[in-house]
Formats: structure tokens, sequence, C-alpha cells
């Protein structure tokens, strides 16, 4: 509560003291950019679930957590393996296996939404080199859960995340086969 007061009284400031509707835009940003991230170290250190930008190194580490590893499912009657052998920044590799088929996979992540408590979503694109005429792109999203504790302030989400599933697409890139698929964490 007092956090929205503060971040209240700041953007009235703000426009009280700018004559210039661009310059106000570009100071509201500058403030609510400062006070996001005043709030997302507040909550850090309280331990709370929040999200954070994608750049903060918690962020990184969740999305390592989530993400890095070997994913098996089946796709199109083959066993299907995505392994994610790096997270850098918002970048992503790793290769795919399909049937006897391995092509290396580069692509990028952003933080993606998911309406489960205590869980974390990326959405990923991942692509083939291209150098073959069946290569293409993954679309995936992979979801990490948190254990939760029921307490009198509600739903307290605990312990670091762990990957559990994946979903997603694949289409060639000569758009004449798609598929759909389910991962599981190995």
């Amino acid at each position: 509560m007092k956090t929205k007061q503060i971040l209240l009284a700041s953007i009235l400031g703000i426009l009280a003291s700018c004559t210039n509707s661009e310059s106000s835009e570009n100071q509201l940003q500058e403030s609510n950019i400062s006070q996001d991230d005043a709030n997302r170290n507040s909550e850090a250190n309280n331990n709370n679930s929040v999200e954070r930008a994608t750049e903060s190194p918690n962020e990184i580490n969740d999305a390592t957590k989530i993400m890095l590893g070997t994913w098996s499912g089946e796709m199109n009657g083959k066993k299907l393996t995505v392994v994610i052998n790096e997270v850098n920044g918002q970048s992503l590799s790793g290769f795919n296996i399909l049937g006897t088929t391995k092509r290396a996979l580069k692509g990028r992540f952003q933080i993606g939404s998911w309406d489960q408590p205590c869980a974390k979503a990326y959405d990923v694109t991942l692509n083939e080199p291209g150098d073959d005429k069946w290569d293409g792109v993954f679309t995936l999203k992979f979801v990490g859960y948190r254990n939760s504790n029921e307490s009198d302030q509600g739903l307290e989400c605990v312990g670091p995340y762990s990957g559990s599933e994946a979903s997603g697409s694949w289409e060639a890139n000569n758009g004449k086969l798609s598929h759909e698929f389910y991962l599981e964490k190995q």
C-alpha cells in the first residue's frame, strides 16, 4: 500500500512539473522503471514470488533451472528429444533428435504466462540451422513449478523452480509440415 502511494505521488509530481508532454512521458517511464526496480528488490528480499525482468540475475537463474537439460516426448510417431545445454541472457542453444536425425538449435526466450500459482513459464523459439530442406522452427512453452504451503497469509511459494513440462509445435521452414508435441524433463 505504501509503495502504491509513493508511486502515485511520484507520478503526480512529475506530471505537475513538466510542461512538455513528451518529456513527461519519458520521466514517467523512468519513474515507473525506478519504482519497479525498488519493488522487485523489496519483494525479492521478502522471498515473495514475483516475476522479474528477464535481464535480472534471479530471472536468468530461474530460466536456467527450468529450461536447461534434456526433454523427451513424441512427435509424428517418433521419439523427440530436445536438449537445452546453454541459457545466456535471453538466448539459448542446444540440439534436437527426432528418430535418428540430430539438428542444432538456437533461439530466444521471454517470460510467458501460465495461469497457475507458484508456476513460471517461458515462451521459446528455437531455430534449426536451415541448411536442410526439412529444417524448421520449434515454438515451445517451458513451465517450472515451485512447491507451495498454505498459511494464514495465503498461498506461499517455496523452494526453487524445477522444469516439469514443455509443449509446443514445430513447423518446417518450407511450410509443408507442422506437428505439435508435449515434452517432459528427464
